[in-house]
């Protein structure tokens, strides 16, 4: 927008998304995000990065070899940074827009990066960290200078029975490759059999973490101390695998979900750690989803529980207010309805019959 004279210009206009991140220092450029002319994959795929000049005709892709979505980025003088999972760990990346194709690591450690602030320069960082045995830390960094931890977080739990959680992987009933985060109590016995609790992300684009307090919707924390052991997959679709793992439960979404689900558990039963009659299963979202396509397609869990997920493709469609998920997902819509007829004032029905139930409506 041209403040002077008002007028507006569109600058970029595909048919689906755009979406403005930054603009450079000088304020000459826009470092933007789109799907171009794709408008049936946002959900799944990666967003294209580029950059453009302010007439929106020289544009430049940025990160094109980069198999990850970006969060948080932000443009300063010597470089873009931003975060990004690479499987469960999640690095501080730097894009020099000179070199738009290179992605450089620059802030590796601790395990997962989760926020960060860096001055115009690019000179002085602060960001937050944690790792599996640590919870979020605030740490300093001036360039060309060791990083200086701030904050000491971790110590209020020396004392507690945190939980120790590891990144296994199996293999799925059709040979993907699975990791789910295994959580342990403190004083776990290998030469034990535990009752197994299977937690599962919603999403299906989010990821479950190691971490020494684990809390999603459920009181794992306080399940582990009583005793069993807990199972939080990353699904195929999960963030943090690529556009390609992504993509795997496309026209495939609970079916191949569960695959991954039960295999998991069988890895663990294979190996001794888990009784298999003394096992549950729970997530929310679509984990609640793959929790109820569960309850219908395998009886080995003693109990399911189902949080805020799918139970019917029809009623989801016909109410939710994020429709492209379930077209992108199911590459279909849950029906067609055609020869919708219904009139009152004609509609012949019997005294007491509800009149909403109308043999002309076919879905």
């Amino acid at each position: 927008m041209d403040p002077a004279s008002g007028i507006v210009t569109p600058l970029i206009h595909n048919p689906s998304f755009d979406g403005l991140i930054d603009w450079s220092p000088d304020g000459q450029s826009i470092l933007y995000q789109t799907a171009l002319d794709d408008s049936t994959s946002n959900y799944y795929r990666n967003g294209e990065l580029y950059i453009t000049d302010l007439t929106g005709k020289k544009r430049t892709r940025v990160a094109a070899n980069f198999d990850e979505e970006f969060s948080s980025m932000n443009w300063v003088e010597n470089g873009i940074y931003a975060t990004a999972y690479q499987k469960t760990r999640r690095m501080l990346w730097r894009i020099d827009p000179a070199l738009p194709d290179e992605v450089q690591a620059f802030i590796t450690s601790p395990d997962r990066i989760n926020d960060f602030s860096i001055t115009e320069d690019g000179k002085h960082l602060a960001y937050i960290g944690s790792s599996p045995d640590q919870l979020d830390e605030i740490y300093v960094k001036a360039a060309g200078q060791p990083e200086i931890q701030i904050t000491h977080n971790t110590n209020q739990i020396s004392g507690w029975k945190v939980a120790d959680g590891d990144v296994i992987q199996w293999a799925s009933k059709d040979g993907a490759q699975i990791e789910g985060v295994l959580m342990k109590p403190a004083d776990y016995n290998p030469a034990k059999k535990y009752p197994l609790l299977v937690v599962i992300h919603g999403g299906p684009t989010g990821i479950s973490l190691p971490a020494p307090l684990t809390s999603y919707v459920y009181p794992i924390t306080q399940w582990l101390a009583k005793g069993a052991l807990v199972l939080m997959p990353n699904y195929r679709g999960s963030a943090g695998y690529g556009e390609g793992f992504r993509s795997l439960n496309v026209r495939n979404l609970g079916v191949g979900d569960a695959w991954d689900v039960l295999s998991g558990v069988d890895y663990l039963i294979e190996r001794g750690m888990v009784d298999p009659d003394s096992m549950g299963c729970m997530g929310w979202s679509q984990g609640g989803y793959i929790s109820a396509f569960l309850t219908t397609n395998t009886d080995r869990f003693k109990a399911i529980s189902v949080g805020a997920g799918i139970s019917d493709w029809m009623t989801y469609y016909v109410n939710t207010d994020i429709h492209p998920f379930t077209r992108q997902y199911l590459k279909s819509t849950p029906g067609v309805i055609r020869n919708l007829r219904f009139d009152l004032t004609h509609h012949n029905h019997q005294p007491g019959q509800d009149p909403y139930v109308d043999p002309a409506w076919r879905i």
